[in-house]
């Protein structure tokens, strides 16, 4: 999916936002060409309700500022914490000069803020206020804005950590693409010192599940994650590799590998 950059507010960008939403609802909903997104009513009093009830009088309230406005905020709950107006944007497939609209109405209704982080960007008022919008948008939509969420923050450089973070929340389908991402995403992981995430993440990995010739080398990276958190779980791991590779050479140094372990 191409990340859509709109530098003006013109009709034809406003036609392509609109259109790129349409594919993501059709997406979301298994081809069914609509997808429910209404919450029912109820009080908005986010500070002293439980966040089940105060999430559908929020989104109610938002609702009543427009539906790019519900879009928008829809896509910053997905990204979460600090985030770029332009990422959320594409998130949302929302042309430029109606992002900045949106981003304005939020401002002025006290959801979002200007972030104190590093680089700037808009962040939500309250993390309760980012939970109960997150908790409103329909399954379905959250898993495809997950997904579109992944390509836009990869393909805008932030690396593939960054894009994982939303892959875990995304079914696999057997992507070899979302396979390469989430290896890419654990090989960063420990390097950075965390093996147990790593190790998450190629778990993930296996559920997409990668093709038959690269699930070996998946459990490789698996066992040498695991094997910094849990050895006997490494062992497991070595062992399953052979079944799944027809090089011999692998094999063997699998099992080698095996002996070490156990030795």
């Amino acid at each position: 999916m191409t990340v859509r950059q709109n530098d003006t507010g013109d009709n034809s960008a406003a036609a392509d936002a609109h259109d790129d939403f349409t594919s993501l609802l059709e997406a979301s909903s298994l081809g069914a060409p609509h997808v429910r997104t209404e919450a029912p009513p109820l009080s908005a009093d986010v500070s002293r309700r439980p966040s089940h009830a105060a999430g559908s009088g929020l989104m109610e309230r938002l609702e009543q500022l427009g539906t790019a406005t519900a879009r928008y905020v829809w896509a910053a709950a997905v990204m979460g914490a600090s985030h770029s107006a332009e990422l959320v944007a594409a998130i949302a497939a929302l042309g430029a000069e109606e992002a900045a609209e949106a981003a304005e109405t939020l401002r002025g209704a006290r959801v979002l803020t200007e972030s104190d982080e590093p680089g700037g960007g808009l962040e939500f008022v309250h993390p309760l206020i980012a939970t109960t919008i997150y908790r409103t948008i329909p399954p379905a939509l959250r898993i495809a804005m997950h997904f579109r969420a992944s390509e836009v923050v990869y393909a805008a450089g932030l690396g593939a950590t960054a894009a994982a973070r939303h892959l875990l929340e995304v079914p696999g389908e057997g992507d070899p693409e979302v396979v390469a991402r989430l290896r890419e995403a654990a090989r960063e992981h420990l390097r950075a010192g965390a093996p147990e995430t790593a190790r998450r993440v190629l778990c993930r990995a296996l559920q997409e599940p990668p093709l038959p010739e690269d699930r070996a080398a998946l459990l490789h990276e698996l066992a040498g994650a695991t094997s910094l958190i849990h050895p006997t779980a490494t062992v497991s791991s070595l062992r399953e590799a052979p079944a799944h590779t027809d090089q011999v050479a692998e094999a063997a140094t699998v099992t080698a590998q095996v002996h070490r372990t156990e030795a």
